[in-house]
């Protein structure tokens, strides 16, 4: 497993590949690095506005963290994006699976971003939590799906989004021309954030629209 030595090669080289995203108004939040396939299994690094979340899914990966977080801290005067604050998530898992998890984010350098922060992803709002929980409320790595969906949503009368989660495809696909959806979600908060986020977008709803 690659680590130290070769660790910023490969942030210069994930942060090349995205160039594009950084010129981007319409967005300020995507992965800046995707694990094995920038070149270091279980490690992400990810972008939302003017904050970085950093996850590792590992332990061999957490033991280097110190080394790694040296290595990273010199990396992001490179990125050209002001970051406010950088925190970290261990999202190793336990040796018993009963055992709970915290998911408890740890800032290492800079501010803790609010609880709700608002970032922006193709024009949509979303509102994340980057401090806690084991998501933060937007799947970034859906970024490019949705992307391609967007030819689609001005044909949909009426979309059931299944396992919704915090409700984005919805919000995405009635922005997009969609006349509607229904959220439905096993997740009582989930529902809840998906009705903010709906707000966020100044969509309107009633309790139909979640389940």
């Amino acid at each position: 497993m690659i680590f130290t030595m070769d660790f910023l090669s490969l942030l210069r080289r994930a942060r090349d590949t995205r160039d594009s995203l950084f010129g981007d108004p319409l967005t300020d939040c995507f992965r800046l690095f995707h694990a094995g396939k920038d070149g270091l299994d279980g490690l992400t690094i990810d972008l939302y506005g003017n904050y970085l979340l950093v996850q590792i899914f590992y332990g061999e990966v957490w033991d280097r963290w110190p080394s790694l977080r040296s290595v990273l801290d010199s990396w992001i005067p490179e990125l050209g994006v002001p970051v406010r604050g950088v925190l970290v998530k261990d999202r190793r898992r336990p040796e018993n699976p009963r055992d709970p998890m915290p998911y408890e984010s740890q800032l290492v350098a800079g501010e803790m971003p609010p609880a709700d922060l608002t970032v922006r992803q193709g024009g949509v709002l979303c509102l994340v939590d980057l401090r806690k929980g084991q998501n933060t409320g937007l799947f970034l790595d859906m970024r490019e799906v949705r992307e391609k969906l967007i030819p689609y949503y001005p044909g949909i009368s009426y979309l059931l989004n299944l396992f919704c989660y915090t409700g984005m495809f919805s919000v995405h696909a009635i922005r997009g021309g969609a006349a509607g959806a229904t959220n439905v979600d096993l997740s009582r908060p989930a529902l809840a954030r998906a009705r903010a986020n709906y707000a966020a977008n100044g969509i309107g709803y009633d309790d139909r629209d979640f389940i």
